[in-house]
Order: structure tokens, then sequence, then C-alpha cells
């Protein structure tokens, strides 16, 4: 019998050395040259939480190791239709064309974090910058995803009054702007449904106010790119490179007001060439991949697009330390900065050093999408059509069209009337 104990451990022992789970099959896909997965490689869901290490992979195989597993994903959750709807909406909408960071939302394989991105995940929500509606994106008042996306404060006003009161099952709250709820002036006006309803698991935001409330349910999302369709003709492979770069910080092409044009200030007395440029599109991203640390102090909120920018470009971001967003920054090459009179050159010479030391043990994951697709939807219904109580096609003033317009102005309160304006 301790002969048959024995053999049978030794064939676990083997099992688990050929048999790799689809998690660290990405993993192993990111540091070696192999085939990437095929999606019958990879139909375990974990596979969106691998560990991606800075300045190791480029992103055309971040792309690749990832591509299938995303689209299983969405397969999983029935999203692809809502997908292609969402991206039909913005592609064919003409006050959305002449902004380009609106038509941000990438394909179904695409890993890179844009404006519209969330939205994949979403059968409701707005679309950055349109502040007076929210979609469906299918037929009726029913979710598959369980995801809800919105963008400003009055979209945030008619789901509390439109939806929340008739919602059946749970749903994740993600709100993308500068001054997002919950905040303490508004803690019972319009925020403390969402934080105390029992079937919001999660309120996802940029902490703006630094009178913003702390509280279990809410916690920081990433603003990811701006204009992120233009980032993959940029992303060549230099975005593996550190050493070699030509810019040491860069601390312009921001605008400068408030508390940011004193730090900038203070880098220009420390050496630094802090003045003012500004650039199309294209050359910015060029700028960042030339730059080994780049400049991304709170402005509106206290999260920016240009620290994503800086870790998918392969810089180091210095961002203002504040505690609410510290869980993004964990082992990830941030340098969370509280005084800027101790950003020198020499200082940024050994934090160069001290995180290309530490490269193996970093993870920039949360810089992509699987990771949020992941973190947002583990803890919400598996796919199915998950309706609101007594909610049809009639409800919330829905007009029939596909995606379904939901019109704002019917619930919108006498303190957001400026924002409407």
């Amino acid at each position: 019998f301790s002969m048959l104990v024995l053999h049978l451990g030794i064939l676990l022992i083997l099992l688990c050395t050929f048999v790799k789970s689809d998690k660290a099959r990405v993993e192993r896909c990111l540091t070696d040259d192999d085939e990437c997965p095929t999606s019958s490689e990879v139909r375990d869901l974990d596979c969106l939480s691998a560990a991606i290490r800075p300045w190791t992979t480029t992103y055309k195989r971040i792309h690749c190791c990832f591509k299938e597993c995303v689209y299983n994903f969405y397969q999983s959750r029935d999203l692809v239709s809502s997908i292609r709807n969402w991206q039909n909406y913005i592609n064919s909408n003409p006050s959305l064309k002449s902004w380009l960071w609106n038509k941000s939302m990438l394909g179904p394989k695409d890993v890179l974090i844009g404006n519209n991105e969330i939205l994949k995940i979403a059968d409701l929500g707005s679309l950055y910058t349109q502040t007076t509606e929210f979609f469906f994106a299918t037929r009726g008042c029913a979710t598959k995803s369980a995801m809800a996306v919105i963008e400003r404060y009055p979209s945030t006003f008619a789901f509390v009054e439109c939806v929340l009161p008739k919602l059946a099952h749970k749903m994740a709250f993600v709100m993308l702007h500068d001054r997002p709820f919950p905040d303490v002036r508004h803690h019972w006006n319009w925020s403390s449904p969402l934080l105390y309803h029992p079937n919001i698991t999660l309120y996802a935001v940029n902490p703006a106010a630094r009178k913003s409330l702390i509280h279990n349910v809410v916690k920081p999302v990433p603003w990811g790119l701006s204009t992120a369709a233009k980032w993959p003709a940029h992303l060549d492979g230099r975005e593996t490179k550190l050493t070699g770069r030509k810019i040491g910080l860069t601390c312009s092409y921001i605008k400068a007001y408030g508390s940011r044009k004193r730090k900038m200030a203070q880098l220009g007395s420390n050496g630094f060439d802090c003045s003012l440029k500004f650039s199309k599109r294209d050359a910015y991203i060029e700028v960042v991949l030339n730059s080994k640390f780049l400049l991304s102090p709170q402005g509106l909120g206290f999260q920016n697009f240009r620290e994503w920018e800086a870790v998918v470009g392969g810089a180091i971001p210095l961002v203002d330390d504040v505690p609410m967003l510290r869980p993004l920054w964990e082992n990830m090459p941030v340098i969370r900065v509280k005084n800027y009179s101790d950003v020198t050159k020499e200082f940024l010479d050994e934090k160069e050093a001290e995180f290309l030391a530490q490269k193996d043990t970093l993870n920039i994951n949360k810089a992509y999408l699987p990771y949020w697709l992941h973190t947002i939807m583990k803890d919400l219904p598996p796919a199915g059509r998950h309706y609101t109580k007594e909610c049809d096609q009639n409800s919330c003033n829905a007009r029939h069209e596909s995606p379904q317009r939901i019109n704002m102005k019917h619930y919108i309160g006498p303190d957001t009337n400026a924002v409407l304006d």
C-alpha cells in the first residue's frame, strides 16, 4: 500500500509538472517565442490575470498571448454582439466622428484600455463625453454582463432613479470622469443608493476631491490611454527598452494650472525643462516612447491618462502619492512623489536602476484590459439575461432603438443644470 501511495505521489508531481494552468500558459507565452495559445488552450478565464513584466514583452506579443483568452471571456458572457453594437454606434454617430478619442473602442481581441474600452463588458452605459444619455446595448432593459459604465454626473443620476430601484441581480458600476461620486458633499444625495444597494458589488471611480469617501465597495479603476486606437502603430518594440532613451524626464506636454504649475516650477528649479509644449497625438506618443520618465501630477482628478500611457510605452510615471490610489500602483514601476523638491536627476537615476533590478518581480498587468475584465467581473453572475424588476421597453422613457436610448433630462436634479449647459 505504501508503494502504491508513493507511485501515486510521483504521478501527481509529474502531472503538475507537465499540465500547466491557462494562466501559466499565457505567462509562458509572454516570455518565450513559442506559438501563442489557441482558443482551446485558454478556456479557463484565470488566463486574464496573467502577470506582465515591464521591459520584457512587446505590445504585439502581449496582444498575441492574450487575444484568445480575452475573446473566450466575451463569448462566455455572450458579449460579442454587444461589442459590435457599441462599435457600430460610435462609428455611425456624426457627433462623435470629429472627436477621435470617442472612437477608441478597439476590437474584441485587443488588450489596451481606452476611453470606451470598459463598455465592452457593459450592456448599460454612456459613451465618453456623452453627458445626457445612456444606452442599453441590447433591446429591452436586460443585461447579460451585469455591468454598467457611466460617464459623468447626469448619467449617474438617471441610473440611480431609473435602473437601481428595479435592479434584481448583482451589478458592477463604473464611472469614468474626473469628478466622480462618491463625494462627501453628495453622500446622502445621490451616491448613498449606490454605496448601500445590496446588488452593487463594485463602485469603480477615478477619485477626485480630497473629501472623496472611503468605502469597501469603492475601488479605483485606470483611465487607460487617450486615443488608444493610435497606439498600436507606435508600439514597435521600443516599449521594452528603458535604457538608451534620449529624454530623461518629460514634464511638459501637459496643461499647467493649480498645483501642477507649482510642481512643474519646482522641477524646473531642479534642472528639468518643463516649459510648456503641445503637439499632435502621434508626436506625443513618440515623446513617451523616447522618455525614461513622464510627469503625471493630478489635474481635475487624481488620475490621468499619462501615467498609463507611460507604463504601456515603457516609461516610468511620476504621480502624486494619493493613498486611495496606492492599490493601483502596487508592484508597478511607478514613482509616488510626496515632495517634488526631492526629484533630481540623481534621484531618477537611482529609481531607474532600482526598477530595472526588480523587473522580474514587477507586474504591469493593471495597465491592460484583461486584468480588469477578470477583476471587475469575477464576482458577477455568469452569462444569461438578467432582467430588472418590472422593466420593459417603455420604462425609463426608452425609445425603441438599438442601442436603446434613454433621455437623461427627466432625471437631472437642480444641482446639475450647469453640467447640461
